[in-house]
Order: structure tokens, then sequence, then C-alpha cells
């Protein structure tokens, strides 16, 4: 009877139960508008719970935040009542687009963070730059790129330029 009168505080579950359970309550210890407030509190705490939901994933269209994916997948998880079945579908395809939408974040952030801008100059790897595999794109102007090995002997020497032309390469992959 305490769930009954406090029906703001009760969990999801608590509340799946007291609303399959509440006919038998109803019948024994409750009058009828006590039974007939009890489930329109309940209906009114699921349809909150699916405006909640809702205003949850759009937000997250925009703030592409993963913690905030995953807590609404777990949200989602605990409505096990058949009343949101007709949601979950829906809820299901916006979030793996939006699933989909943080990954490619992430991809191009890590592009980001690869990406180095180099201007005219003699760079030494380890020194200037890391070392390791780099795609070489020509941004502006044009000019030599070459690549000695570790014995000094000359590994590559490339001409590149922005201009479309057989004798500059824009990329050296």
């Amino acid at each position: 009877d305490n769930m009954l009168t406090d029906l703001d505080n009760c969990s999801e579950t608590d509340m799946y139960k007291i609303q399959r359970n509440v006919k038998d309550y109803a019948g024994v210890s409750i009058i009828k508008e006590k039974y007939d407030s009890v489930i329109s509190k309940i209906n009114t705490r699921k349809q909150n719970n699916v405006n909640d939901v809702n205003n949850r994933i759009n937000n997250l269209y925009s703030t592409l935040d993963s913690n905030e994916l995953q807590s609404i997948k777990d949200k989602i998880e605990e409505y096990t009542d058949e009343f949101y079945e007709t949601y979950k579908s829906d809820w299901q395809t916006k979030l793996d687009d939006i699933e989909n939408k943080i990954n490619e974040k992430q991809r191009q952030e890590e592009i980001a963070r690869k990406t180095k801008t180099l201007s005219n100059g003699n760079y030494t790897v380890g020194v200037d730059i890391e070392s390791g595999t780099y795609d070489l794109i020509a941004v502006s102007g044009g000019g030599n790129v070459i690549i000695y090995d570790s014995l000094g002997g000359l590994e590559v020497n490339e001409i590149m330029g922005t201009r479309d032309s057989s004798f500059y390469s824009k990329t050296y992959n």
C-alpha cells in the first residue's frame, strides 16, 4: 500500500508490478477512485518516460555524447512493460543513426589529430615531426619533398604542387 501512495518515487519495475496487480488490490483494499488514480498516475509516468527519452535522443543529435548515448540505452533497457515496445524500434533506429554519427565524428577527430600542416623548410623525423607513415598533400604553392634513409641515401624526391599538371604531384602516399 505504501507503493500505491508514493507512486512518484517508485521504480519502473515497481510501477509495472503495481499495474499488473492493481486489480487485485482494487478488489480488496482500494476503492474505485483510488484504482483509477493509480492507473492514471502509472500511465502519466509512462508517457513522461517516453517524452524524456525522446527529448534526450533529440538533444543527443546535437551533442553526440557517447556517454549520454549509453545512458539512454541503459534507461530503455529498464522499460520492460509492453507499453514501450511500440517506441523501442523507433528509438533503436535513432540511436543507431546517432552512434554512426558519433563514430564518424571520432574518426574525423582522429584524422584531425594526425594532420600536420608544414610550411616550406627542412624537417627532421624524430625531431620536428613524429616518425611514421604519412600521406602528403600539397595545399599551396609547389616544391620538392626529399626523404633520405637513415644512412643518408635518397629515398624520395617528389615535386609537389597544387596546379594540375604532369609536372607536379598533388598527393604522395
